[in-house]
């Protein structure tokens, strides 16, 4: 088994975990803080990356665990209402892990973008998956130009 290969089965059973690990009851009630911190940060290293290549580099190890970190820190974002504490907290700490490149003014938008991402298409690498993969990086490319 070649190392990409490896390292895919890693990051996809790493994936599994962190999902499983998430909390999949009401999130109306609970701080969004941590997951939104961790989303920022792992949009950040995508961002960088993003603007120094031109590109979303599916074979940077560094943007895999990124996208795996988003994949699993968005999962309750998705379930919460806007308005809600859970939103609110996970926005504030989105800006705060981004370092300001979310601001208030995107921080909306850029968290529909994130839940539109399918991130599963991304890590599929069957030639019948290949459309809906150019189509995740394009939901992703489109979140990553909101970022200034």
């Amino acid at each position: 088994m070649n190392v990409k290969k490896l390292l895919l089965v890693f990051l996809t059973v790493a994936l599994a975990g962190f999902t499983a690990c998430k909390n999949n009851g009401d999130v109306t009630g609970d701080d969004g803080t941590s997951a939104g911190k961790n989303t920022g940060t792992a949009l950040l290293g995508l961002y960088d990356q993003y603007k120094a290549d031109g590109k979303v580099d599916m074979t940077n190890a560094s943007n895999i665990l990124n996208i795996a970190s988003l994949a699993a820190n968005i999962t309750d974002i998705k379930k919460a209402e806007k308005g809600t504490n859970y939103y609110k907290t996970f926005a504030s700490g989105l800006i705060t892990g981004s370092v300001d490149r979310v601001t208030n003014n995107t921080v909306d938008n850029v968290i529909s973008g994130l839940t539109a991402v399918d991130y599963n298409t991304l890590t599929d690498k069957s030639a019948s998956a290949s459309e809906k993969t150019v189509s995740a990086l394009g939901s992703l490319t489109n979140v990553l130009n909101l970022l200034n």
